[in-house]
């Protein structure tokens, strides 16, 4: 074989040799570009997953202290309210003392104070405004004496001779004592449609 046909041969076969060894070359370069950018995509995505987490936990965190601000400022209020009644109501008591419903009601709830004490002697004592009312009921159980305290508010305080019974029913103690239910009924008010 004539050296031109030689080489003509041989260009052939590096030119079939390097157009295959690009198209190899290609398509691995293809591959590697294609995973790449499957790789980018995945990224991509889970970079996107994660901030709309990141998002939704810090929207669901916000909404959590706002519904707790919320809460806490409606409670706070309704105490606010809470102590305006009271202290409405409080100021009311000592005129309340001279009303004939609750002097209606004197003798009986002093009898019941004495049954706590039994058969020891005892002080009543209380402001002026009950002063004769309470001297007349006591007049009636023996045992019983009258002493002005304008501290004890409206109401009487009874003490056992010996110091060892206290029994106070003053309408300060009443409304400590029922502030609870007092507080339901006072916010159904106003909560309650007009």
């Amino acid at each position: 074989m004539p050296i031109d046909q030689l080489l003509a041969a041989l260009e052939r076969e590096a030119r079939a040799s390097a157009d295959q060894i690009t198209a190899e070359a290609r398509h691995e370069a293809d591959a590697i570009v294609a995973a790449g950018q499957a790789e980018l995509a995945e990224r991509r995505r889970s970079a996107r997953q994660a901030a709309e987490v990141r998002a939704r936990a810090a929207a669901d965190l916000t909404l959590a202290q706002a519904t707790r601000d919320g809460r806490r400022d409606v409670l706070l209020a309704r105490e606010r309210l809470l102590d305006r009644v009271f202290a409405a109501a409080e100021r009311l008591l000592p005129g309340a003392i001279e009303r004939q419903d609750y002097l209606a009601t004197l003798a009986a709830r002093v009898a019941d104070a004495s049954r706590c004490i039994g058969e020891n002697a005892g002080t009543l004592g209380c402001p002026p405004a009950l002063e004769q009312p309470l001297q007349r009921i006591a007049a009636g159980l023996p045992g019983l004496a009258v002493a002005l305290d304008a501290g004890v508010g409206a109401g009487f305080v009874l003490n056992s001779s010996d110091g060892t019974i206290t029994v106070e029913d003053t309408l300060e103690a009443r409304l400590r004592r029922d502030h609870a239910a007092l507080a339901r009924v006072a916010l159904q008010a106003v909560a309650a449609p007009r």
